[in-house]
């Protein structure tokens, strides 16, 4: 790989986290940074996951982005924290559910099960 093209890798790894830290609040940026470059499938998402969350939690939603070891496999992911402090906790749960069965479980596969969701 020429230095040109080296450059260009990083400038779009860079802007992708740019993008990212617009919408998430990266817990650890570095794990984060580490994870999307080995996982390049789930840039997408997560800018795709963020306008969906928007859909349903409302403009401005407050999501904390945090890498995690999977408890069972042992495997990488990305968990999001979605702060719903501001709700009752009904509310909260029937608006995760909306998400879910609106677009989570139809799009997951695109990074094979590694991200998941949950509201604080």
């Amino acid at each position: 790989m020429s230095k040109k093209q080296k450059c260009e890798v990083y400038s779009r790894e860079d802007s992708v986290m740019i993008a990212l830290t617009n919408y998430y609040n990266l817990v650890n940026e570095l794990e984060i940074y580490s994870f999307i470059k080995e996982n390049k499938n789930i840039n997408s998402f997560l800018l795709d996951a963020y306008q969906q969350m928007e859909k349903v939690f409302g403009e401005n939603v407050k999501v904390a982005l945090k890498k995690k070891d999977d408890s069972e496999t042992s495997n990488p992911m990305l968990v999001a924290y979605i702060d719903t402090s501001h709700l009752s906790v009904k509310d909260a749960r029937k608006m995760l559910r909306q998400f879910k069965f609106d677009w989570y479980l139809k799009n997951n596969e695109r990074v094979n099960g590694r991200f998941i969701i949950h509201v604080t």
